[in-house]
């Protein structure tokens, strides 16, 4: 495990006490939500961190996202022209 993702664990921790101290109603907080949201977080980690098919399958998502905004990219372009491409560094 490396250091940024123990930065990134504690990092839930951390805004999640930032959140409670900033509440204004604090008796009103639904800690049954934050558990299940907290484990979810967790096991997504664990899914893309430990397994190495998880890693994959995220590489996967984003190979079909890029191909999705090149496509989107691609048709903006054919649609606007110009207008489309971003402007040039001078």
């Amino acid at each position: 495990m490396s250091v940024y993702n123990l930065i990134s664990f504690l990092g839930i921790f951390v805004l999640l006490s930032a959140a409670w101290i900033l509440s204004s109603n604090k008796r009103n907080i639904n800690f049954r939500v934050i558990i299940w949201g907290i484990g979810l977080q967790l096991v997504f980690g664990a899914f893309v961190f430990l397994l190495p098919v998880g890693a994959k399958f995220f590489l996967y998502l984003n190979d079909i996202v890029v191909v999705v905004l090149d496509s989107a990219s691609a048709g903006a372009e054919f649609l606007f022209g110009r207008l489309a491409l971003p402007p040039r560094d001078e």
